[in-house]
């Protein structure tokens, strides 16, 4: 247990300085490039590492839930509902709100409360689990709609169905099978590979950019002709 704790120590350590340099490289690029702080990762890393630094911290300081628990699950959750209907020039204030409040109440679960039980629904818990397959296929879907037939309320159901749809097959068939597998005996040699190709894949982006983007579909080529 103790060597446990001081790994989490030391990973809390590391991960608490990048996770505020992300957070303060955000807020200056959201200023200068807005399109740039919301797409890039460095400027998006503190909102992931904030998971992990909610699930870390109170581990190593056990008083931290003492003051957290002070407001109620009920509450955090509702202002989050709230910050949704901010107007569209707040959206920088919204998106810093809704991480940190999201943060405050993932670590609020493990209370008794009717957000707890909400949360514990079996359909909200798949909901839950397919989120991030369904982040990465509803907007393809959005899209390719508004190009063609378009959205309606009378073709919602339909564009819904297909992404939760793709979603399912996504993970079930791509998502699970990558992150259950072994890659490498050495978890050292999983973060090598992952560097590589995601620098492999960097590259033959820009390459592809570069040589052949007036042939394929790139946003910024749009209007040249």
């Amino acid at each position: 247990p103790q060597k446990k704790f001081n790994s989490e120590r030391k990973f809390l350590l590391i991960l608490l300085p990048l996770t505020l340099f992300s957070f303060i490289f955000y807020l200056k690029m959201n200023s200068v490039n807005e399109t740039i702080s919301y797409y890039l990762m460095p400027t998006r890393f503190w909102e992931l590492a904030l998971g992990s630094v909610i699930f870390i911290f109170p581990k190593i300081f056990k008083n931290f839930n003492k003051f957290s628990n002070l407001i109620s699950p009920e509450l955090i959750f509702f202002i989050i509902l709230t910050t949704l209907f901010l107007p569209q020039t707040n959206a920088p204030l919204t998106r810093i709100l809704i991480v940190f409040l999201s943060a405050l109440l993932i670590n609020q679960l493990d209370r008794k409360s009717l957000i707890n039980k909400f949360f514990k629904i079996k359909s909200i818990v798949n909901i839950g689990i397919l989120s991030y397959s369904l982040y990465l296929w509803h907007w393809g879907v959005i899209s390719i709609s508004l190009w063609t037939i378009g959205i309606h309320w009378w073709t919602l159901p339909f564009q819904i169905i297909l992404f939760s749809i793709l979603a399912l097959i996504s993970y079930e068939f791509i998502e699970k099978p990558f992150r259950n597998k072994k890659w490498f005996e050495n978890d050292i040699n999983n973060i090598k590979f992952g560097i590589i190709l995601l620098t492999f894949l960097s590259l033959f982006i820009t390459f592809i950019e570069k040589f052949f983007a007036k042939k394929l579909f790139f946003a910024n080529y749009m209007h040249e002709e």
